[in-house]
Order: C-alpha cells, then sequence, then structure tokens
C-alpha cells in the first residue's frame, strides 16, 4: 500500500476507504446545463471497468461506469451537469481517489496504478489541481512526521526526545493548517474551501472586547451564538461531501449545546432550521436529523419534540417534497400517540374495571403522587419492572398510590399476576375494561412496561420512569417544587 493510502486527508477524512456503493437511487443528481467529461488515463489498469460515483448524505452512490480501453483510457461523460460535491473514482469495490465536480466539468486526470495520487496529473480544473496538491502536500508531511508518531507511541522514550517529537509533530500540522486556511482565503468560492471552512471548530476567545477572561458562561454563550460560522446549513453541498458534517454539527449542537429539556431543544431546533434559509433540500434534511434523533428519545420529557415536529413541519406540508404519505401517516400516528401524555399535562382520568368487577377511577386516588403503571402479564420486561416497583412502594416515604392498568384483556390473567407479584394493595384494574375512555385513545400506552408519576394536581411529572429512579426523581421534584413555593 502506498503511504498516499495510509493517509488522512488534510480535509480531515480519509479519502480511500471502501465502502459499499448502492447502484440505484432515486435522487436527482443532474440539472440541465451544458453536462460534463472526465478524461482518465490509468497507467496499469486495463480490460477493467472504473465507477464514478458521489457522496450523498453520508452514503455512496454510482453515477456513471466507463470500460478501459487497450491503453487504459477512461472516459467518463454525460450531457447534463453534475451536482457539484466530491466524487470518488472506484475499481473493483475500492476507491481509487476523489475528484472534485465544481464549475469545471470537463477536464482530464493521467495517474499511475502503482500510487494514484502521488503521480496524478490535472488539466482543465483549477480546484482538482489545487485538490491534489493538498493530498500530496499531506502525504510529504507525514512521511516527515512519521518517526516522530512513533515515538510518541513508544512510552519508553525519554522526557526530551517524547517533547521533541511532539513539537516536530506539532509543526507538521501547523503547515498543513497554515495551508488549508490560506487556499480556503484565497479561493473562498471553492468546494474544497467550503469544505475546508465547514471542518473547522468554533473556539471561544479567551477575552473579550475590554480585556477580561471569558467566564463559563460566557464561552458557553459565545459557542452557542457562533458555532455555525464555519458551516452553511443554506448549502446543498454540505450534502454531498465525503464526510456528514453537517450532522455531526448538528447532533453537537444539541447535545452539547442545549439543555435535554422539551422546549430547550425545541428553540434550538427552530434556530437551526431558519439557518438554512428554506432551501428545500437542506431543511428537509435536517428535519429528518431531528425526526431520528427524538423519534425515541433518550431523556425523559423529549417526546414533546416529536410532536412539535409533526405538527410544524409533517402536518404543515413543509416536508411535502420528501417525505411520501406512508411516512406522514407514520409520523403523525407517533406524535398523535405520545401527545397523550406529555410532561406538563394533566393526565385524562381512567375510570376502569377492578379485579372485583367494579369501576375504580384513576382520580380516585387521593395520594400526594400517584404512579399509573402500564405493564402486559406476559411481557418480559414488566415481569423484571414489577418487583422494582413493588420495593419502591414498601420502601418509599413519600405518600404514592399505584393504579396498575394491565393491558391485557384477560381478567383471570391479570388476578393471577396480582397474586403472584404480591400487588394487592394497588389499584388493579384491567385496560381493556373501560367505563369511559378507552385506555389507548387516551394515553401514551404503545409499550411496556410504561410509568407515569402524577402530582396531587393530575399533571404528569415524570413520564417512562424506571422503578428504582423514583425516589430520588421525587427528592429532586420536591426540592425545586417546594422553591418555587
Amino acid at each position: 500500500m502506498t503511504d498516499s493510502l495510509k493517509v488522512v486527508s488534510y480535509f480531515g477524512v480519509f479519502s480511500f476507504l471502501i465502502l459499499a456503493v448502492i447502484f440505484s437511487c432515486a435522487m436527482p443528481d443532474g440539472s440541465p446545463e451544458e453536462g460534463y467529461r472526465v478524461d482518465l488515463e490509468v497507467r496499469g489498469v486495463s480490460d477493467s471497468t472504473l465507477v464514478l460515483g458521489f457522496y450523498y448524505k453520508n452514503k455512496t452512490y454510482a453515477k456513471d461506469t466507463a470500460q478501459a480501453d487497450a491503453g487504459g483510457n477512461f472516459i467518463f461523460q454525460g450531457e447534463k451537469s453534475l451536482k457539484h460535491g466530491f466524487y470518488f473514482v472506484m475499481l473493483n469495490n475500492r476507491i481509487l481517489f476523489q475528484i472534485v465536480m465544481g464549475q469545471d466539468q470537463f477536464f482530464s486526470i493521467t495517474c499511475d496504478r502503482k500510487d494514484y495520487v502521488g503521480t496524478i496529473q490535472v488539466e482543465g480544473s483549477l480546484e482538482n489541481e489545487l485538490f491534489f496538491d493538498g493530498l500530496k502536500r499531506n502525504v510529504k508531511l507525514y512521511k516527515e512526521a512519521s518517526p516522530f508518531l512513533s515515538i510518541l507511541k513508544d512510552s519508553t522514550h525519554e522526557k526530551l526526545v517524547r517533547l521533541n517529537a511532539q513539537r516536530r509533530v506539532e509543526s507538521a500540522r501547523k503547515k498543513m493548517r497554515k495551508y488549508r486556511d490560506s487556499l480556503a482565503n484565497q479561493h473562498p468560492k471553492l468546494i474544497i474551501s467550503r469544505f475546508i471552512r465547514a471542518s473547522q471548530n468554533i473556539s471561544p476567545p479567551d477575552t473579550d472586547s475590554e480585556g477580561k477572561r471569558l467566564n463559563t458562561d460566557q464561552r458557553y454563550n459565545y459557542l452557542k451564538r457562533h458555532y455555525f460560522d464555519h458551516i452553511d446549513l443554506s448549502d446543498p453541498l454540505m450534502l454531498r461531501l465525503p464526510e456528514d458534517l453537517l450532522e455531526r454539527r448538528v447532533e453537537e449542537y444539541l447535545d452539547k449545546l442545549s439543555p435535554p429539556q422539551a422546549d430547550s431543544i425545541i428553540h434550538s431546533i427552530e434556530y437551526i432550521s431558519g439557518l438554512s434559509k428554506d432551501e428545500p433540500e437542506m431543511l428537509n434534511h435536517l428535519i429528518w436529523i431531528f425526526t431520528r434523533k427524538y423519534q425515541e428519545p433518550e431523556f425523559m420529557g423529549l417526546d414533546k419534540v416529536m410532536v412539535h415536529l409533526h405538527d410544524n413541519y409533517y402536518a404543515t406540508g413543509k416536508m411535502d417534497s420528501w417525505a411520501n404519505e406512508t411516512m406522514k401517516k407514520h409520523i403523525k400516528k407517533h406524535a398523535d400517540q405520545v401527545r397523550k401524555s406529555l410532561i406538563g399535562e394533566v393526565a385524562p382520568n381512567l375510570v376502569l374495571q377492578d379485579i372485583q368487577l367494579k369501576p375504580a377511577a384513576l382520580y380516585g386516588l387521593k395520594n400526594t403522587y400517584r404512579v399509573v403503571y402500564l405493564y402486559d402479564p406476559d411481557c418480559g420486561g414488566c415481569k423484571r419492572e414489577t418487583p422494582r416497583l413493588l420495593d419502591f412502594y414498601q420502601n418509599t416515604h413519600f405518600d404514592v398510590g399505584i393504579y396498575a392498568v394491565s393491558v391485557d384483556s384477560s381478567m383471570q390473567k391479570m388476578r393471577d399476576y396480582v397474586q403472584e407479584v404480591g400487588m394487592q394493595d394497588w389499584v388493579n384494574v384491567c385496560g381493556a375494561r373501560s367505563y369511559g375512555q378507552n385506555l389507548f385513545e387516551t394515553y401514551d400506552a404503545a409499550r411496556t412496561p410504561t410509568l407515569l408519576v402524577l402530582n396531587q394536581k393530575h399533571e404528569i411529572i415524570a413520564k417512562k420512569i424506571p422503578s428504582d429512579k423514583i425516589e430520588v426523581f421525587l427528592e429532586n421534584y420536591e426540592k425545586i417544587h417546594l422553591k418555587k413555593e
């Protein structure tokens, strides 16, 4: 393997990974302009077929194929110009090298199979000349730094030797950063320059305009304001890069700079979406990132985010150019299910039949706190969770009542389960036997076990919380609640 294949490209991604390619896709990748033609001469390759592929949303797709002539010459061409972005040339499911398709889409490349990047020559495309020049510089600097990288990996070397090696490695990195920055400044509109900028991290300054050192809150607020300064969320090019910088940036902003509270996340979503300037392709992808992330949220209470996404994007038609009817129906069903029992909302009353075949109302519990426990006698997770809830109930110092709802229609199964586990002190009811509203039309009861904690006002204060976390939750809840009072 040549050195060029060992090196991370100066854009911060591995340029020569073996990636699986999907050979059929329905997305548009051309516009009615002048077309494209790329002439390749790959010395040492004959009787072969090359694939020209492109990146889209962190996946790879095939665009064109070319068969070699006797001299190892290939031609990729088409009547429609290609979407701007990074493309790759692949042989036998192995990416040989990447190219850039920008304003110049008629150019030629010659190289040698023994060292594609090291021998590559470009005519007719300034952007690709600069791109490969950067890769060659990176290979050279890597060779210079390689002996010192080996020293740093070996802890047996003396401290001074390691310090010198660290300085040499950092010197090589600075040279590459200087070259990158110079390229981006001299050619700001080029694809590689926009990629370079998008790859740059935001770092808050040490001091403010008056020379005062920034504290933690000021540094945090600076990052919040400037986090997307280097990446243009209205530029569809961000979807056609070898690395999904867009999704990584968005995820980091939501995870590290947005408190895990529904209203804060929704505010961040609206801020990020606004940066797309309603460019359809970018807005659609951003909303899909949010949808994937919050369809099954990591933190309690964030299911409100999914309701917001549905009501403000899918239900309003903003996603119609991308989301089909089946997807929209699925998202609507999910949003309508979780909106029935959002944290902060008043829990609807339930009047269900108990073991004595009498009506028992949720609102009939007069405890300070009430736990609505939705379970299935045959559910494996419920068989693990129920004893934990029982342990909490028997040992908590809080005044808690349990309204246990079996979602199975069998009254006998419920009776047997109550007897087996020892739930006799709870209000045990059958979810299928209602004197009023249907359980599944009223509550997010699609999965078991599910626990909801209510206060005296019947407000939902916790949802889908593990039984062994309820005690600590109530302690924290009362600290906050008593402070407010």
